[in-house]
């Protein structure tokens, strides 16, 4: 799946505004014994400083 990309509001103890994180998302099927499908495990992980690191690598090439 593709990378998301979500604004998410710092409280205001810490200076308010947003702070921009980005999650990979990957959903992972859980079969039954027979093979159909019992579940579907969906989970995000952090790349924040994975993106932003790409993009600043980015940046320092042009």
């Amino acid at each position: 799946m593709v990378v998301q990309r979500h604004d998410i509001r710092r409280p205001e103890s810490e200076g308010g505004g947003f702070e921009v994180r980005y999650w990979s998302p990957v959903n992972s099927p859980v079969l039954n014994p027979d093979g159909s499908l019992a579940y579907i495990i969906h989970r995000v992980e952090n790349v924040t400083e994975f993106i932003l690191l790409k993009q600043q690598a980015s940046r320092n090439q042009s």
